[in-house]
């Protein structure tokens, strides 16, 4: 796919470009799907970056883990601060790629406030996102909790 490829070593898509994965996001097979989702992650020009955002809001419930891991990911990358309230259900995901991509984009975007929210992840089934979830603990200990 040379759009994610150019997508992820330039961050610069013509707009007939990004119009092209942006379709490709609604293909029906999801791989296809999801790495058009993930070629948006790189986007730079700033109405692509806004329209990208939007575009990983509305498929961060997708019912495939791979299109929601792609999404909350993007968000991570494109969204703001204000997108948290949407990632924090994708913390008890059935998938737990998703959960630990949440977990990246949760401190990518949040800070020290979201520690509650984090701590029951200590406990996951899954190793990776325990890892994962104490890594980001560790690095937020040190920070001082801002206001929410």
């Amino acid at each position: 796919m040379t759009l994610l490829e150019k997508s992820e070593k330039t961050g610069r898509l013509t707009e007939r470009e990004f119009e092209e994965v942006v379709r490709l996001t609604q293909h029906p097979d999801v791989l296809v799907s999801a790495k058009a989702y993930c070629a948006l992650w790189f986007v730079k020009e700033p109405n692509q970056q806004k329209r990208a955002a939007e575009l990983f809001r509305k498929a961060i419930d997708h019912p495939d883990p791979f299109v929601r891991s792609a999404a909350c990911k993007g968000i991570g990358f494109v969204g703001t601060a204000s997108d948290i309230p949407l990632l924090l259900p994708r913390l008890r995901d059935s998938d737990e790629v998703v959960r630990a991509i949440t977990l990246q984009s949760l401190y990518t975007l949040g800070g020290p406030n979201l520690k509650d929210h984090v701590r029951p992840l200590l406990q996951d089934p899954d190793p990776d996102v325990r890892k994962e979830a104490e890594k980001i603990l560790q690095k937020w200990e040190s920070q001082p909790a801002k206001g929410r």
